[in-house]
């Protein structure tokens, strides 16, 4: 028989992860989010390592004394914790945000300390592609870069692309000039909310505990076994945490509405975002963007292997992986030629390496 004290309850709180181009405003966004919250914490990923995410074992200059100082996950216990530059941040020092996402807590045991502290925190993280730009017509770990471990712990993976479009690339430019010449705002018909108010309303949601129906139960364990069949080839992996991720975005609409139980209407509205936070990660092609020809999608593929700064790459590698990638050995040959002539690259003699000139 299992013992009550088995189960753990299912934390409230949602990680959403923004990605997108440089110049989407989430760094704007993050800190309005900083300054809304009641209790929140703003960092970069890098200018903070593990012991400033989690926490620092330090000796009192006073007494000798070794002391315990949280970090920045620890401080916003309770609240909102906001991480920018999220993919600049060590590998080494990315492991600590893992235990805080999924455990919310943080284990310490360092100099002969030994604690446990709450990291009952949501965490906002916004990340650049590692490329540069995302690139609609790669996967999501060649623009992405991160562990799919740590992704699979946010709830939400959503992506901003900056695609040029006339009518919003002209209102934009028109409000950044007002601005700059006027140091204000323009006139709006619409009046922003008062940040007191927002405030007041987002602890009165915080405050209630809707229920799940019995009824409801069934349509989220259909909605999730419908989810697993479909396995989309998306990058992303539909796991147990998907199913708590659409229980945690059911309940807290329900709180924004302050209802006493969940509704079916707010579980398909969690599915819905589900599902259009993934497509986002598809990506839209650029209006009238051509398909890269076999040449430029080989010589894409051989910069990638060769890393930033790389001089050469192994020749018998760049053909394994490259065939693995569906290219022919005559296309591989035919790329290498051409871009040779182009004085852009060289095969050695003895074709073991390839030079980047």
């Amino acid at each position: 028989m299992l013992n009550s004290s088995c189960f753990v309850s299912i934390p409230g709180n949602i990680n959403i992860c923004l990605m997108g181009d440089p110049g989407v405003a989430k760094s704007q966004l993050l800190t309005y989010i900083d300054r809304l919250a009641p209790r929140s914490q703003y960092t970069t990923g890098r200018g903070s390592s593990g012991v400033g995410l989690t926490a620092a074992v330090l000796r009192d200059p006073q007494s000798g004394e070794l002391t315990l100082e949280g970090g920045a996950l620890v401080l916003a216990d309770r609240g909102v914790c906001c991480i920018d530059e999220f993919d600049k941040m060590l590998d080494a020092d990315r492991v600590a945000v893992h235990e805080a996402l999924e455990q919310q807590s943080v284990a310490v045991a360092k100099a002969g300390v030994m604690a446990t502290l709450n990291a009952r925190c949501a965490v906002l993280a916004a990340a650049n592609p590692a490329l540069g730009r995302y690139d609609p017509r790669r996967s999501l770990e060649h623009n992405l870069r991160l562990p799919a471990a740590l992704l699979s712990r946010f709830d939400l993976l959503w992506l901003l692309q900056d695609r040029p479009h006339r009518d919003r690339d002209l209102r934009l430019a028109q409000h950044v000039t007002f601005v700059h010449r006027h140091s204000r705002e323009p006139p709006s018909a619409c009046r922003p909310l008062d940040m007191k108010l927002m405030r007041r309303y987002i602890a009165t949601c915080r405050r209630r505990r809707p229920l799940l129906p019995e009824a409801l139960g069934e349509f989220i364990t259909a909605a999730y076994v419908e989810l697993r069949r479909e396995g989309r080839g998306d990058g992303l992996y539909t796991s147990a945490r998907t199913l708590l991720a659409i229980l945690r975005l059911a309940t807290a609409l329900a709180r924004l509405r302050l209802g006493a139980q969940v509704e079916k209407d707010d579980v398909s509205e969690a599915l819905r975002l589900l599902e259009a936070a993934r497509d986002s990660l598809r990506g839209e092609p650029e209006p009238g963007a051509r398909c890269p020809r076999p040449s430029e999608a080989i010589f894409g593929i051989l910069r990638e292997l060769g890393g930033p700064g790389g001089r050469s790459v192994p020749l018998p590698h760049a053909l394994q992986v490259l065939g693995a990638r569906g290219f022919t050995p005559g296309q591989v040959s035919e790329a290498l030629g051409e871009y040779e002539r182009l004085n852009v690259l060289q095969v050695n003699p003895g074709r073991s390496s390839i030079t980047f000139v």
